[in-house]
């Protein structure tokens, strides 16, 4: 009966580290994503200002083109 009792309980403790380890392994990959997520943002935020500065070098220019056309007309 003890040794029964011994055997279930080392086996309980044998699937509480596996939980452990699981868990453990979870966390690691949630933080990996979390930054992983932070960096996507940040170049998101860094081709969004690349974009808006592409426009409005293209609305100089576009402007520009349209003040020669009306000089030239």
């Amino acid at each position: 009966m003890i040794q029964k009792t011994i055997k279930a309980v080392d086996t309980q403790g044998a699937m509480l580290k596996s939980h452990e380890r699981v868990i453990s392994e979870v966390d690691r990959k949630s933080k990996e994503n979390e930054y992983k997520i932070e960096q996507l943002k940040k170049q998101l935020d860094e081709e969004r200002q690349l974009r808006i500065k592409a426009e409005q070098k293209l609305n100089a220019i576009i402007s520009g083109e349209i003040k020669l056309e009306s000089r030239m007309a």
